[in-house]
């Protein structure tokens, strides 16, 4: 599952279907309509851009990282659920990372750090399996294809 995330929630290579690059090619096709029907699915893409967008920054449980700087002062600075994601992808389950290995072993006492990395891949997984119905809808029907599609 975690490299099925990986490969939608990023754009990887050119010509891979991840959801950013998937939205934003059904994105380009609703800007040629201007009646209801692209209207309304240009609204669908933008929930599904904000369910994504809300799972990689708001998190059930805050975790906060400290450092001291160069005066002396403590700075402390929220730890996203991206970076407790990333974390996880490529410090345990897809790589050995040393960085971010070190990073998921200073939280794993507390647990919070695994519990939203967790949430958050279930998240994303709701998110793009919704959306795949989406895209499914889309291509088995004729007359959402592309014009440029059409003439070819």
């Amino acid at each position: 599952m975690v490299t099925r995330l990986r490969k939608l929630h990023t754009e990887g290579r050119p010509g891979t279907a991840s959801f950013k690059r998937t939205v934003q090619l059904l994105r380009a096709h609703t800007v040629e309509g201007d009646s209801s029907n692209a209207d309304w699915f240009r609204k669908v893409l933008d929930h599904y851009e904000g369910q994504v967008e809300l799972a990689t920054e708001s998190a059930l449980i805050g975790l906060a990282k400290e450092r001291v700087d160069d005066e002396g002062n403590t700075i402390s600075e929220a730890v996203s659920p991206d970076e407790t994601f990333w974390d996880w992808v490529y410090g345990v389950y897809l790589h050995d990372d040393p960085d971010r290995l070190a990073r998921v072993e200073e939280w794993r006492l507390i647990g919070a750090h695994k519990f939203n990395f967790l949430k958050m891949a279930s998240d994303l997984a709701k998110v793009y399996y919704s959306f795949f119905g989406i895209v499914r809808d889309v291509l088995e029907e004729p007359g959402l294809v592309p014009s440029a599609s059409k003439e070819k």
